[in-house]
């Protein structure tokens, strides 16, 4: 009797759940305000985000190169004890060198997670091609996540700061129970072997197939730039005359995007392919970076809700392509590759824009010129890429076999039992 596994499957379904609950940060639109109550300056509270930055800038391939050694699982659970243990810190807020502590610990927290979660996810997938659908899953549960947990913050303060920062440890310790139910394999190698392999694998990540080079500069660049634009779009809506209501429905109305776009990426990607995908959306973020450049208002505002939607076209197209032509050992150190690399053309648009004189230009008409001139880069690397076979060893190892999972070989294993 055959038996084929939905894109939600088990494993990937108490993924999904996990990562829904692992970003209800309830506190997230109001932690500034918090510091500030208690004295903390605005010049210092953009110190701690910077900080944040950086760490993850230089914590993203040496965490994702470990979460192939030590385990993905290991990882990501390590990843969510940072969090709430970067929660409690921010809680008590007793001194800046705390929050220094706390914040060095989250930005490594978010980097063993993001790189391990995604090969997890690749590997609880059925087959290649419907990784795309779970990607786009789980790309709405991280836009779909937090603006539940915005909406829901500002409730849970008005009743006390410590309800809303107890709410989201709460939900950080759901996410590690959840956690808990997920059986995969471990590593095969010792602690020894992997230690020694480290660096060594680094520069065969380095030297992989120009597919995977590529690819990642095509995605990185592209999403960098879309990043970088988001983070100040909400200073050139207010220069531009936008309100706080209206700012924050163009936020929702982002995100509302964003999560329709991810859970509609695999219907494109069945239409027109992958690499008409990928290409597709990089002309179209050239257009909306276009059309920001040159329009008042309006035009930004619909660049803004545009720009989330096409980079949630292109993130679980291209996640899942780059998930395909990568070996399994290598796959979350490849991933977090991508991340470092997009998270340092963010920061260098970002700068750019803030060392541009409004003399010369203005930041809008900066950031948008850079948006404009970076996925025209990533269009011509998308534009290079062919249809390649996949480098990845058969079956995809992670995930312990149940009812309907993957066993190696790639081959489907039914059974009278297995996970619920």
């Amino acid at each position: 009797m055959n038996n084929t596994r939905s894109a939600a499957s088990s494993p990937t379904a108490r993924l999904l759940a996990g990562a829904f609950f692992a970003n209800l940060y309830f506190e997230r639109a109001l932690w500034i305000v918090y510091l500030l109550r208690h004295g903390y300056g605005l010049r210092s509270i953009l110190a701690l985000q910077v900080l944040i930055n950086l760490v993850m800038l230089v914590a993203q391939v040496p965490t994702g190169m470990f979460a192939d050694k030590a385990g993905r699982k290991v990882a990501i659970a390590i990843g969510r004890v940072g969090s709430v243990v970067f929660l409690i810190l921010l809680m008590l807020a007793s001194s800046f060198g705390l929050l220094v502590v706390a914040f060095v610990i989250y930005g490594i927290a978010v980097t063993m997670i993001s790189g391990a979660e995604d090969a997890l996810l690749f590997n609880s997938a059925d087959e290649n091609a419907d990784f795309t659908r779970v990607r786009g899953m789980y790309a709405s549960v991280l836009t779909g996540a937090p603006m539940l947990a915005l909406a829901v913050g500002g409730l849970l303060q008005e009743v006390s700061w410590h309800l809303l920062f107890f709410s989201s440890i709460a939900a950080q310790a759901v996410s590690l129970v959840i956690l808990g139910f997920l059986k995969v394999q471990p590593p095969q190698r010792d602690a020894a072997e992997r230690a020694q392999s480290l660096f060594q694998d680094l520069k065969d990540v380095m030297r992989t197939s120009a597919t995977v080079r590529t690819l990642i500069a095509g995605l990185a660049i592209a999403n960098g730039a879309v990043s970088a634009f988001a983070i100040i779009a909400q200073a050139l809506f207010a220069q531009e005359g936008a309100g706080t209501v209206e700012i924050s429905l163009l936020y929702a109305a982002e995100s509302a995007a964003a999560t329709v776009a991810a859970m509609a990426a695999y219907r494109l990607e069945r239409r027109v392919g992958q690499r008409g995908a990928l290409i597709g959306s990089a002309v179209g973020h050239v257009a909306m970076f276009v059309l920001a450049f040159t329009g008042g208002l309006p035009a930004t505002a619909t660049a803004f809700v545009a720009l989330g939607g096409l980079d949630n076209i292109s993130d679980p197209v291209g996640n899942a392509e780059l998930n395909r032509v990568t070996k399994e050992q290598w796959r979350a150190s490849v991933l977090s590759v991508y991340g470092m690399c997009s998270l340092a053309v963010m920061v260098t648009a970002l700068l750019i824009t803030a060392e541009v004189p409004l003399s010369v230009a203005s930041s809008k008409h900066v950031i948008a010129g850079v948006g404009m001139a970076a996925c025209l880069i990533a269009l011509a690397c998308l534009a290079m890429i062919r249809p390649a076979a996949p480098l990845a060893v058969p079956g995809r190892g992670d995930i312990v076999p149940g009812r309907g999972d993957i066993v190696p070989g790639g081959q489907e294993r039914v059974s009278s039992g297995g996970r619920a």
